[in-house]
């Protein structure tokens, strides 16, 4: 058997470069042809959990201005992972990057300006 020589490695590693380019251009290509009812529909869901939200801390703020404490605490323990997503962004936010930006990061961080 013959030891592969330095230029069929480079056309191997070229090769496959090649393909992991039109991998990464055919995703981009599938997220920027969303067809547009599409993105009204994910905009109108967005809207709806946000208003969701809204709701939920204007009743908070009722029952904590009605010192319903327990409620208020036990809404809070329930939004523990809501409460670690906003802190591993703003942890984000405010980390210096001196790497490549998926490094170490997490789904919800990883497209952060």
């Amino acid at each position: 058997m013959q030891a592969p020589n330095s230029q069929s490695i480079k056309k191997s590693e070229t090769q496959e470069a090649f393909r992991m380019h039109n991998k990464v251009n055919m995703l981009n290509q599938n997220l920027t042809n969303e067809n547009e009812e599409d993105i009204i529909k994910r905009q109108q869901k967005i809207e709806s959990k946000l208003a969701t939200l809204q709701h939920l801390v204007d009743h908070v703020n009722e029952e904590l201005n009605a010192n319903n404490l327990q409620h208020v605490e036990a809404i809070i323990y329930n939004l523990n992972h809501a409460l670690q997503l906003s802190q591993d962004i703003e942890k984000a936010k405010n980390q210096r990057m001196q790497h490549m930006t998926w490094y170490d990061s997490k789904p919800w961080t990883l497209f952060l300006n």
